[in-house]
């Protein structure tokens, strides 16, 4: 009831101004009252105000053991998803990795459903380079994302789609294996 009441309170107080809500399972604390995608978009629509949405960040969705993408879609579908922070991480802490650097897999589904629901936002980048150059860390995510981006636009989504339809995942990963191996 604090949480809701205070975000409802904040939403109120700048109504011209949209607020992501961004979800974490922990870290500072070792438990976050919002740590995951479902509970976000209750949260969001417990406000229910119209500035008031959420940040989905890819990194915190596989730390909470979610499929980013069905994340992703989850937030458009309940109309909350404001903004998108990319990175990677192993999935076992909020590691702010290079965006693109370790599920690569899971990075294209993502980029293929931003496509999917037409997503016109932001994607922003939220790394940490502990040990690498930030200038260099960030133009190798940016150029990471833009790859992802290229091959994602290479797919044919409706022959996507038609697998989906006979859950044939054989084929969508042949066809994804196809399309990245003939990238040039």
């Amino acid at each position: 009831d604090n949480t809701i009441a205070a975000m409802k309170e904040i939403s109120a107080y700048a109504p011209d101004i949209r607020i992501g809500y961004e979800y974490k399972p922990k870290e500072p604390r070792m438990f976050s009252l919002i740590n995951n995608a479902g509970k976000a978009v209750y949260l969001a629509n417990e406000v229910n105000a119209p500035n008031f949405g959420l940040t989905l960040d890819y990194g915190h969705a596989l730390f909470a053991h979610e499929n980013a993408a069905e994340s992703l879609c989850l937030m458009n579908r309940a109309g909350k998803l404001f903004n998108v922070h990319f990175n990677d991480t192993y999935g076992t802490w909020d590691d702010d990795l290079i965006a693109g650097s370790v599920n690569i897999w899971s990075n294209l589904e993502f980029f293929w459903y931003l496509k999917q629901i037409d997503y016109q936002g932001y994607v922003t980048l939220d790394m940490f380079p502990y040990r690498e150059d930030p200038f260099e860390a960030c133009n190798l995510a940016v150029k990471m994302i833009q790859t992802m981006e290229e091959i994602v636009n290479k797919l044919d989504s409706q022959k996507i789609r038609e697998y989906q339809k006979k859950n044939d995942a054989v084929s969508v990963l042949e066809l994804l294996r196809r399309v990245v191996l003939e990238r040039k």
